[in-house]
């Protein structure tokens, strides 16, 4: 779908939940993280702690002094847009194809991030760097493009990796106990596009449907162009954008991992007001997973004869798989491995 899209009134637009009033307190906590990064033992153990209070608390927090070179941000949203500006037939020529290589080109509304909702109103551009078999197709004319998110994607790893030891000390875990599962992580980066909405649309139609995500740790960086909300203590919550950070939040391995003392947390996009919705919205993603045959299974620190594990072992794999093809509609038998 090329046309542009449009939007209905919000009277018009029944909702499945409330939004939170207007002027509630934002409740997702900002956490500076250059005194875990440069500090010492104790600088690093009291932010570890407060990681782990937004993990429990809320499952999304903002992380300032993270890592990435605002440079590094900043070019690979130039070329994004550049990206998603070429035309159709070009980008189809690295297509997405099956849930178990989750590389490439998605086309406008090709995803239920919501399985029970209507298609997302977004295009989309995966790299999966390390998924084994996986023939990363790149664009032969976009050089730039492709060298900025294999840098990107190295940089998220590392960042992520940063966070990982931050958990494991709040757990009180030796600082590096998760860094075995994730030696050859099986991570995504995700460039996204949210056209503009001029023109009548599906009433409950999303720009992404109210969903979790699927890994250990997902970092997102968005333009101030608005609609992403979480879902926390019976109503939608904005998470709007905060200049120099990157929002951080728990996925569906961690919650296992963690016997639910850590959220993965529901969140969506809606289509913002007006004019905003005038505008297209960009983000990016990295989707920080374990590596492909890591088993999740309950931490010893998070279970007891009081409280037994909630969920039996899963590899990365197998969770993750299950996840996309019920997020892309593909049945088994449309499924294939990569070759």
């Amino acid at each position: 779908m090329a046309g542009r899209l449009v939007l209905i009134p919000d009277s018009m637009t029944p909702s499945a939940h409330p939004t939170a009033p207007r002027g509630s307190e934002l409740p997702i906590p900002v956490v500076d993280f250059a005194g875990f990064r440069n500090g010492d033992e104790r600088s690093k153990r009291a932010i570890a702690q407060q990681i782990h209070q937004a993990c429990r608390d809320v499952g999304f927090l903002y992380l300032r002094h993270h890592g990435f070179a605002t440079e590094l941000v900043d070019r690979l949203f130039a070329q994004a847009r550049v990206f998603f500006d070429l035309p159709l037939e070009v980008k189809n020529q690295i297509p997405w194809t099956t849930p178990e290589c989750n590389c490439g080109y998605i086309p406008m509304q090709t995803q239920h991030l919501d399985p029970r909702g209507a298609a997302d109103l977004m295009e989309a551009y995966n790299i999966g760097l390390l998924q084994p078999g996986a023939d990363q197709q790149w664009l032969p004319d976009q050089t730039e493009l492709n060298q900025t998110l294999l840098e990107f994607y190295r940089v998220g790893g590392e960042v992520c990796s940063q966070i990982m030891h931050a958990f494991a000390l709040a757990f009180g875990l030796p600082e590096t106990d998760f860094d075995s599962q994730h030696d050859s992580h099986y991570s995504t980066v995700r460039l996204l596009h949210y056209p503009p909405v001029e023109q009548a649309i599906e009433a409950g139609t999303m720009r992404a449907g109210a969903h979790s995500d699927y890994g250990t740790i997902t970092l997102l960086f968005q333009d101030d162009v608005g609609g992403l909300e979480i879902w926390h203590d019976g109503f939608w919550i904005p998470a709007p954008y905060i200049p120099g950070t990157v929002i951080v939040n728990t996925g569906d391995l961690m919650e296992r991992w963690t016997n639910n003392v850590f959220r993965s947390t529901k969140h969506r996009v809606v289509v913002p007001a007006w004019p905003a919705a005038s505008r297209s919205r960009y983000s990016m993603t990295f989707f920080y997973r374990p590596n492909i045959d890591a088993e999740v299974a309950c931490l010893q620190a998070c279970q007891s004869p009081q409280h037994p594990a909630l969920y039996a072992p899963v590899t990365t794999q197998e969770h993750l798989i299950n996840c996309l093809r019920e997020s892309y509609q593909v049945s088994d038998e449309e499924s294939s491995n990569c070759s």
